[in-house]
């Protein structure tokens, strides 16, 4: 086995035993990691990774926001999508503009909802 399939292996293994509030959290850390890549891209001026970083933060926004389970939790759904549809109209802002300002503007959400996110105990423990 190579050393990537080893860690590519772990990784898969990692998510599929997480619990679903971690990987709420993976998520949120995964789109502000791809607005600072986006904020790196455009500051070396390479515009296909402004472009990329900018896409796959919004590809996991839309991810959590279809993965709201409206029947369970209604009003938190609600503001959670309203959340997530404001997030996504920047996103779209920054890409249109080429400008990362808009882009911090859904990062500031998404920063504050991780947050929320990390502070939730599960059974009576901080999640990890």
């Amino acid at each position: 086995m190579q050393p990537q399939d080893a860690t590519a292996a772990y990784r898969e293994a990692s998510l599929e035993n997480a619990p679903p509030i971690k990987i709420v959290r993976m998520l949120y850390q995964g789109a502000l990691r791809n607005i600072e890549k986006s904020r790196r891209a455009l500051e070396q001026e390479d515009q296909n990774q402004f472009v990329e970083g900018l896409h796959k933060t919004d590809a996991i926004v839309a991810e959590l926001r279809f993965c709201l389970d409206h029947a369970a939790a209604p009003e938190l759904s609600l503001q959670l999508e309203s959340l997530y549809l404001f997030a996504e109209e920047r996103l779209a802002v920054a890409l249109e503009q080429r400008n990362i300002g808009p882009a911090d503007e859904a990062g500031a959400v998404l920063r504050q909802l991780l947050s929320a996110w990390t502070s939730l105990e599960i059974d009576g423990a901080t999640a990890a």
